[in-house]
Parts: structure tokens; C-alpha cells; sequence
């Protein structure tokens, strides 16, 4: 009988050790991120509220994304990670803003936004402040390379 439980504690300790190196080795390296950082301006002023995103070049690479703080500050974070930054390789970056107009084709802000609206009745015009080219990774001249380290890079968009 205390053989049985000694054998039975072994299992259950093995079986623990197996799942601990199982999940320790699952964290896969190949989503080892670095830290990136950046500024974006458009036609010299920073750009804020804008969505950035780099496409990995490889197809088998993971996306970063963030969004531009009102200064045009921006800090990636790779989907499924745990830690800000992104995965070290080659990427097409795409930049997107997209703001709600009024009838008159003008940005709404919170005091010009009608009611109709605000209780989701009707839906804004959705229009691109921004060139359709740098919303579009194919066609996107904005191009980065991710190293080791900390990696900062400065898109000015016109």
C-alpha cells in the first residue's frame, strides 16, 4: 500500500515536470519581440489617433501594431506576447486614420456630433485623413528593418 502511493505521488510529480517543460518550451522563441517605438508626422505636424501597423515581409511572421499618442508617439505590441515590441525582421508599415465627418464634410468632435448619431440611429461618413498609399501594406513606401535592442523609427507622411 505505500508503494502505491509513493508511485502515485512519482506520477503526479512527472506528469507536473512534464507539463512545466511543456509550457516553459511553448512560449516559442520565434515570438521573442524587441522593443519599437516611433514618431509619425503628417505634412510636418505629429499625427495623432493614427492605427500603425507592421506587416511582417516573411509569411510566417507575426504583425505589430499601435496607435499614435496626440504628440505622434507610438508603441508597438505583437499580438499573443506578453511584452510591448515587435518580432526581429522585415516589415511594410501601413498607417491609417479614419475619422467620422458630418454632413457638411467636416471631422465631428464629441460637442458637433449629432444625437441621431450618438444613439447609433445612423452611422457617420468614415473618411482617410490620410493617402490611401499608406494605408495599404502592398503599396506603402514606409518600410522597416527590427534588430535586437531598442529599435525607434520616425515616419513623416505627405
Amino acid at each position: 500500500m505505500f508503494s502505491n502511493i509513493v508511485i502515485k505521488n512519482l506520477f503526479t510529480l512527472l506528469l507536473l515536470l512534464t507539463l512545466l517543460v511543456c509550457f516553459s518550451g511553448c512560449s516559442n522563441s520565434s515570438r521573442q519581440v524587441e522593443s519599437v517605438t516611433g514618431h509619425v508626422t503628417f505634412n510636418g505636424s505629429p499625427l495623432a489617433d493614427a492605427q500603425i501597423v507592421f506587416h511582417p515581409k516573411k509569411t510566417n511572421g507575426f504583425a505589430a501594431v499601435g496607435t499614435t499618442q496626440a504628440d505622434g508617439t507610438f508603441t508597438l505590441v505583437t499580438p499573443g506576447t506578453t511584452k510591448a515590441g515587435a518580432v526581429v525582421g522585415d516589415y511594410r508599415v501601413s498607417v491609417t486614420k479614419i475619422v467620422a465627418m458630418d454632413d457638411n464634410g467636416k471631422p465631428l468632435t464629441p460637442e458637433t456630433t449629432p444625437e441621431d448619431i450618438r444613439k447609433g440611429t445612423r452611422i457617420p461618413q468614415r473618411v482617410s485623413v490620410l493617402p490611401e498609399k499608406y494605408g495599404q501594406p502592398d503599396q506603402s513606401p514606409l518600410e522597416a528593418v527590427v534588430v535586437r535592442g531598442k529599435n525607434t523609427f520616425q515616419f513623416d507622411l505627405k
